[in-house]
């Protein structure tokens, strides 16, 4: 008994040093305890989800469709009233088309033969270049040359300008220097004084890109009828924008737009397009021959003519072949072409508001992507390395009196391709600055559903129309998206012009350019 006494004794004594490793074997026990059944539960849940993982996984291939036929359906009958109004659409815009793209007695004096002429449409499936054999008869090839002829004069007649270029003359061709500036020391027509001015270099420069085939002692291709017909009627389209823009003005100092520099439509305004978009491209599309060589310019006339969702120029072999293919990628130009247009006019810059709401308003709609305003001013920026001859790169630059090559209608560019600006335009009063537009035209092709292709869209299918690395692909059984224009927009307020810019920014989205120092850069609206 003494013995237990003198242990408890010592117990009670050193218990502090017993019960330490005791509390600590107990929690170590405890957490370990816990710890295997946490790392259980885990495993369990990460199995569950991995399950529950694989069997969703396998929906995409043992049920490709949805999981009931009810909700199939309803998809099914969404999907059919997405294409129906799409298919509603692009018939309406192609039937309010045709009427304004008519081809009348004027033109050629056989009804006959403007039927055919007008079945034409889309012109790349129906016209292979070159012609294997001529659809129309010299006769009537004959018509139509004596008919543009005299068809420029009219034209000027929209907006009250006096047309003083001579078809075929070779010393307007030659000295415009793509400004507006009149050189070629041409004697004005008599009578009164013109609504709004027009050089007669810029006449001729317009003149020559248009008929470019126009030989006295020859008649024209069946093509080159065609697409300059597309061009005139394009023409007028801009110069109904400019004559609802000067409204009811009856002289000079009354009209918003006092003067047009130029005016260039398809390859001239293309061209310079594609090389302001170089420098933001993600480098697709860029149409070489697959070994980085350029291809070679055709002297096809549809030969970059029209221009991608990406504003560049499209070369007629890659334009024909999409035309007849059935191919969902080649969507885009199977319900209507792009055909850039470039003009500069001097005009009250407290009336911009106004033009652009009249390019929307119009019959013939511009869909305006870039405003420059006071282009004149500041020098010009070389974008890519497409700067050549001296001139700046992006052609759209102040003259510094160098030599700035040649310009792309073959005359002398002053700067660049054409878009140089003289003495003359620097010149101009601050409350009248030079007023750019590039914008699109769209064509529209006949309602033909099949060459969208959409039985073959897959997961997998890149369209045209999708431009960059964030772009969506279109899911299966889905309907390609389609470019119509947008609605026509209507002015809220003058546009300010601003103080020049200190420095090269980049552009806003839907722009299609940086913008230079002196311009005042305007974005364009959502494109549908």
């Amino acid at each position: 008994m003494d013995q237990l006494k003198a242990i408890w004794a010592n117990i009670v004594k050193y218990h502090f040093w017993i019960l330490i490793p005791i509390v600590l074997l107990t929690s170590l026990g405890a957490f370990y305890v816990s710890r295997s059944d946490l790392d259980e539960k885990v495993k369990t849940r990460i199995s569950k989800l991995e399950n529950d993982f694989r069997v969703v996984s396998t929906l995409s291939t043992e049920a490709p469709k949805h999981p009931n036929t009810l909700s199939e359906k309803e998809m099914d009958g969404m999907l059919n009233t997405v294409t129906m109004n799409v298919k509603d659409a692009w018939s309406k815009q192609y039937e309010r088309q045709k009427l304004i793209l008519k081809w009348n007695t004027n033109v050629i004096n056989n009804r006959e033969i403007l039927a055919k002429l007008d079945s034409y449409r889309p012109i790349e499936l129906f016209l292979d270049y070159p012609l294997k054999e001529e659809p129309l008869q010299v006769t009537y090839r004959d018509q139509y040359k004596m008919y543009i002829k005299n068809v420029f004069p009219d034209l000027a007649k929209i907006i009250g300008a006096r047309w003083t270029a001579q078809l075929g003359n070779a010393a307007f061709a030659s000295s415009d220097s793509g400004d507006g500036s009149d050189f070629s020391g041409a004697t004005p027509t008599s009578g009164p004084a013109p609504l709004v001015n027009w050089s007669s270099s810029s006449q001729s420069s317009l003149q020559s890109s248009i008929v470019p085939w126009y030989n006295p002692a020859t008649a024209p291709s069946t093509l080159d009828i065609c697409y300059t017909q597309e061009d005139i009627w394009i023409l007028h389209g801009i110069l109904e924008v400019i004559k609802a823009t000067n409204g009811k003005a009856k002289e000079n100092f009354q009209a918003p737009i006092k003067e047009v520099e130029w005016i260039k439509i398809g390859k001239s305004a293309g061209s310079t397009a594609a090389s302001i978009m170089q420098a933001f491209s993600d480098g697709t599309d860029d149409y070489s021959d697959g070994g980085g060589a350029a291809v070679v310019v055709s002297p096809d006339p549809a030969d970059n003519r029209y221009v991608d969702s990406n504003y560049k120029p499209v070369p007629a072999a890659k334009l024909r072949a999409a035309m007849k293919s059935s191919n969902p990628e080649d969507a885009f130009f199977a319900v209507a072409k792009r055909v850039p247009v470039r003009f500069r006019v001097k005009m009250d810059q407290t009336k911009i508001a106004k033009l652009l709401a009249e390019c929307g308003n119009a019959d013939l709609m511009i869909e305006v992507k870039q405003v420059r305003i006071n282009a004149a001013d500041g020098a010009g920026i070389s974008i890519g390395g497409m700067m050549g001859g001296g001139g700046y790169g992006d052609g759209m630059g102040a003259d510094d009196g160098s030599d700035g090559g040649s310009a792309d209608d073959g005359s002398d560019g002053g700067g660049g391709d054409g878009f140089g600006v003289s003495s003359f335009a620097t010149s101009a009063s601050k409350a009248d600055p030079p007023v750019e537009i590039y914008g699109i035209v769209y064509l529209f092709n006949p309602v033909e559903f099949s060459k969208l292709g959409l039985e073959k869209v897959t997961e997998n299918t890149t369209l045209v129309t999708t431009a960059g690395p964030a772009a969506a692909s279109p899911v299966a059984g889905s309907v390609p998206p389609i470019a119509i224009p947008g609605t026509p927009v209507t002015p809220t307020a003058p546009l300010p012009v601003t103080s020049p810019v200190p420095a090269v920014t980049a552009p806003p989205p839907g722009s299609v350019g940086p913008v230079a120092p002196g311009d005042q850069a305007i974005p364009a609206g959502p494109e549908s």
